[in-house]
């Protein structure tokens, strides 16, 4: 309770230093989102109490045992181990031991994530139209928030990611030598715990170190004496961190990279492909309302909100697509992205390929949450907000074709499982 606390306080001095919100429709929408995310957490909570369960299935289920394991042993063998050693942080710092405390880590996160991206945003838009969509998007769909409450890592796994792009853009933007030092020792420290949340994560620090090389390169620098010291220092600390992280990293692409190409040779070019768009699209409404018949678990309180966050998506690809094709050379203007954006394209786009590649798009739902979430901080920093009554015969068309795919894929979504 003591770390949720402490990283709720975060959360809030980010916004204050950068005045994130300060119109108070704004406010308003933010005040709304939480209402959102504390009713969900309640209903969720009361909802495993009639099943008869205090944790979700699945994973959910081995993380909580191993956490358990933690606290009464002082040690677990399971997968995965970062996360369920901050579990058991997150429970010694309460009260009393409880899973809730877990899932509301997993919603701090999601709102220290949000936090973040917003700073980018509202810098793109000082209107704060676009921090006002973003809010409601992000905070308010049931979908987001049920996916990453669970007693899941995905939520930290998305914090993790939306910090380096964070501390990459603050090492562009400093001209302090010690804070960028840091901010090298602190990517390298992720890059090696990363392996430990998610196989391939380590790959999102590293580019992000390549990132600043590249930047560094096109600085001019005058090397004195004070300068070459942290060079030597910033050399030597990489040597004992590729040290340790190196048997880490090469141990997951051992067992990993096999299991991934495994699962593309076996199910076909073609079909992953195909899974990229499965990725963006499904599960669809109709799956997620009926999730008892097509997912292995599911309880009915997770289904609706599910349900409803898929049509709130639906609905938000719509204008999206329309932006795009009406913006769509600002894709390629990279040269005017922030450091921030880059790194977390290239995290999106790693994400959507690992995972098509591994599941033929047909990931869990906290996989599609966090796609979500990066998703949307992509298109309110890169896009503009579109007026669509100047775009009206565009906006038809589009309206029409997505509203036809859509029912094509609620259709044949009644047939296969």
């Amino acid at each position: 309770m003591i770390i949720i606390i402490l990283l709720n306080l975060l959360f809030y001095y980010i916004a204050a230093k950068n005045h994130l919100f300060s119109k108070k429709k704004t406010r308003i929408i933010l005040f709304l989102g939480f209402l959102v995310e504390i009713l969900l957490f309640v209903i969720y909570r009361v909802s495993l109490y009639y099943m008869g369960r205090e944790v979700y299935f699945s994973d959910a289920e081995t993380y909580w045992k191993n956490t358990l394991e933690i606290l009464y042993t002082g040690s677990s063998t399971g997968y995965n181990g970062l996360y369920y050693y901050i579990c058991a942080i997150v429970q010694k710092a309460s009260p009393f031991i409880w899973v809730g405390w877990n899932n509301l880590f997993n919603i701090t996160c999601l709102n220290l994530s949000f936090v973040m991206i917003a700073k980018f945003i509202k810098e793109k838009d000082k209107d704060e139209k676009k921090l006002q969509l973003f809010t409601f998007l992000s905070l308010m769909n049931p979908f987001i928030i049920f996916g990453l409450m669970r007693n899941l890592k995905d939520s930290l796994f998305l914090l993790i990611v939306i910090s380096v792009c964070f501390i990459t853009n603050q090492y562009i933007q400093t001209k302090s030598q010690k804070t960028k030092v840091l901010i090298i020792l602190a990517l390298l420290f992720i890059a090696y715990i990363f392996t430990d949340i998610r196989p391939w994560g380590f790959i999102i620090p590293i580019v992000a170190i390549l990132y600043i090389i590249q930047h560094q390169k096109r600085q001019k620098y005058i090397f004195d004496r004070k300068s070459v010291l942290i060079l030597l220092g910033v050399a030597l600390a990489i040597g004992v961190a590729i040290i340790f992280a190196i048997p880490a990293i090469s141990n997951n692409i051992r067992i990993w990279t096999p299991i991934t190409f495994s699962s593309l040779a076996d199910r076909g070019i073609f079909t992953t492909i195909v899974g990229l768009g499965k990725f963006v699209i499904a599960p669809g409404p109709i799956r997620a309302f009926l999730g008892g018949e097509f997912f292995e678990h599911s309880m009915s309180s997770g289904n609706i909100m599910a349900g409803i966050g898929e049509i709130m998506w639906w609905l938000s690809l719509i204008p999206i697509v329309i932006t795009v094709l009406i913006q769509r050379q600002k894709i390629f203007n990279i040269k005017t992205w922030s450091g921030f954006l880059k790194i977390l394209v290239f995290s999106t786009l790693a994400y959507i390929i690992i995972y098509t590649m591994q599941y033929g798009g047909s990931g869990e739902l906290r996989l599609k949450s966090v796609f979500y979430v990066l998703s949307y901080a992509i298109f309110f920093q890169i896009f503009d907000i579109v007026d669509f009554k100047k775009h009206r015969a565009i906006t038809i068309i589009v309206t029409i074709l997505m509203t036809a795919v859509f029912a094509i894929i609620s259709a044949s979504s009644l047939t296969t499982g």
